[in-house]
């Protein structure tokens, strides 16, 4: 059996703790390697030596006086080993499923010399590097470590957390941390959105500044990019206009705080008007003399319309509904684009170009920005126009909007699928011959990114063998974390069978595998519900599986010894397969007997 690593560590930083002035690195490693050599003679001494634990033992101290403190770790395995194991699998014969988690196994055995490394480097980074120490820096650690598998899922690791970590401290000069679960959730919301965990911690000084925590920062960095794909927008592009602009909350007054901030962006999208724009006008109307001059400028030059034309009320704009003077300046620059029958487009110009540059010269804005919020406005006008009668929420035609552009003078949406196209009869229509029916199929887009999870997204942005990947790094650390048993006897605590057993069990199903697989899952495991969501299978189809699996059971028993099957609801490690293979079934019952190029996609 294998020398403790989180008692070697309790010792380890036991002895930090108690040192004045701190040890050096050098020390540390020093003491490290010694702590485990003790651990291992008390360990042989007690229960007798094996080779395979001596050589374990060593891996581990050589790994931890070996590794480079200042270098990233990636503990996660690579796609080679991945497509060893395949391969391999494939040439073996037999049960494919079980040659698979055999050779799992041997990838899981060198699990001890992985989590020295990340320890070592993790100690470095954090006391010396960051200048914690003592019980802070040893439960922070332990927190660290929670986090690792689930990252892991998301095709991250340990250096990717501590990296995050570092620069919150150095931004904000405080050992301010945030929880385990939120650095999941950060984690997530920074790859769906194409960031790395460091970018987005490096946002959180800034939301600081304004009264909004680092959890509150990822919650509304997530809401903001998801909110946009919602509304066919680019997440990415709202994610940073709200970032850049997050101090103006400070500085004007917002109706509806951070999530008017969102909204303002993402007008900003949608009309090609910068927001920087808006703050301009506003920081001019802030005064009642900026704002006298502005309005009366305007009205010399008949672009004084709606809130324009008051200044008192676009000083109360300036101090309380900032979002509103966006809206007015949208509105005032409607009249100054018309639709040219020739070439197919909005334009700004004759006597409409001069007014456009007068109102620029008042307002502070550009007459390239101007102009830019005026064809778009019109386009958008066009586009809520053609669809005034169909039957769908606002929403849903903004979305629609958003995802047209204009072709030969009409707002024209394309259609990608190829099933859609031969759903509907063509690839492309025009937003004012739109129906109820072309309509509600569109919408389903929308309701598919509504009920995506930033998690979700990260998955959909990697093929199946990506996944599956990410599925064996996460057991893979859940067993590295907790120095679990790895290999069969994992499986084995799991399922009440070893790997043979399983594999046998699953290749039996045939095509319905993963339906079985799914109520195996249902039926045996407490607190695991809708296994087969992903695939849309109902309560009745559930059912038909169990019954199946029921009379290849009693099929099986005539030649077979019954099964008890066991399940330990408390151990993470063991939940980890639990999850996976929730999660997943079909790709763990398919991989084997599927040609390898179909996983590509």
């Amino acid at each position: 059996m294998a020398v403790s690593n989180k008692k070697i560590q309790d010792i380890v930083d036991d002895w930090i703790s108690k040192q004045n002035p701190p040890p050096t690195t050098q020390q540390i490693t020093a003491k490290t390697v010694a702590v485990t050599k003790q651990q291992a003679d008390i360990e042989l001494s007690g229960k007798g030596n094996t080779s395979s634990d001596d050589g374990a033992i060593a891996k581990a101290i050589k790994a931890s006086a070996d590794t480079d403190q200042y270098a990233s770790v990636n503990s996660n395995t690579s796609i080679e080993k991945f497509a060893e194991l395949y391969t391999q699998a494939k040439k073996e014969g037999g049960n494919p499923i079980e040659k698979f988690f055999s050779g799992l196994q041997g990838v899981a055995s060198n699990q001890g010399e992985t989590y020295a490394k990340e320890q070592v480097y993790m100690l470095r980074q954090i006391n010396q590097e960051m200048g914690l120490t003592g019980q802070f820096s040893k439960d922070f650690r332990d927190s660290l470590n929670d986090t690792i598998p689930e990252l892991q899922k998301l095709g991250l690791g340990v250096t990717d957390v501590v990296e995050s970590t570092k620069e919150m401290v150095e931004n904000s000069g405080k050992f301010a941390f945030i929880s385990s679960d939120s650095q999941v959730k950060a984690a997530q919301i920074a790859t769906a959105f194409g960031m790395t965990m460091k970018e987005l911690a490096g946002s959180y000084k800034s939301f600081e500044d304004v009264g909004i925590g680092a959890v509150g920062a990822a919650e509304a960095i997530g809401d903001a990019g998801k909110e946009s794909l919602e509304l066919g927008l680019q997440s990415q592009t709202t994610i940073k206009g709200l970032q850049d602009n997050v101090d103006k909350l400070n500085q004007f007054g917002f109706q509806k705080g951070i999530r008017g901030l969102e909204e303002m962006v993402r007008k900003s999208t949608e009309f090609r008007m910068s927001v920087d724009s808006v703050f301009q006008v506003a920081d001019k109307v802030f005064s009642p003399e900026g704002a006298l001059e502005m309005a009366a400028n305007l009205q010399v030059v008949g672009g004084a319309m709606g809130a324009l034309n008051n200044p008192l009320e676009m000083m109360y704009m300036a101090t309380n509904n900032v979002e509103g003077l966006q809206d007015a300046i949208f509105k005032s620059t409607e009249s100054l684009a018309t639709f040219n029958n020739e070439t197919g487009r909005f334009e700004v110009v004759g006597v409409n170009l001069r007014k456009a540059k007068d109102m620029a010269d008042a307002t502070g804005i550009s007459l390239s920005e101007l102009t830019k919020g005026a064809i778009a406005g019109n386009e958008r006008m066009q586009a809520m126009n053609d669809m005034s009668g169909i039957d769908v929420p606002e929403e849903t035609k903004r979305f629609l909007t958003n995802i047209s552009q204009m072709k030969d003078g009409e707002m024209t949406i394309a259609i990608e699928n190829p099933e859609l196209q031969k759903k509907l009869g063509q690839s492309e229509f025009k937003v004012s011959e739109m129906t109820d029916t072309v309509a509600q199929e569109l919408m389903k887009y929308q309701k598919e990114f509504k009920a995506m999870s930033p998690e979700d997204i990260v998955r959909q942005q990697a093929n199946a063998v990506q996944n599956l990947m990410k599925d064996v790094n996460y057991i893979l650390g859940i067993m590295r974390i907790q120095g679990a048993e790895t290999g069969d006897a994992a499986v084995k605590a799991l399922f009440g069978m070893d790997s043979k057993d399983m594999g046998t069990m699953l290749s039996n199903q045939g095509d319905k595998g993963s339906d079985f697989a799914g109520a195996f899952i249902k039926d045996k495991m407490e607190g695991v519900r809708a296994i087969l969501d992903q695939a849309n299978e109902s309560a009745n189809k559930i059912k038909e599986s169990q019954q199946e699996q029921n009379k290849s059971m009693e099929s099986q028993s005539n030649t077979t010894q019954a099964q008890t099957i066991t399940i330990k609801s408390g151990d993470s490690a063991m939940g980890a397969y639990q999850r996976q293979l929730q999660s997943n079934p079909q790709y763990w019952a398919d991989l084997m007997k599927s040609d390898p190029r179909g996983y590509t996609t």
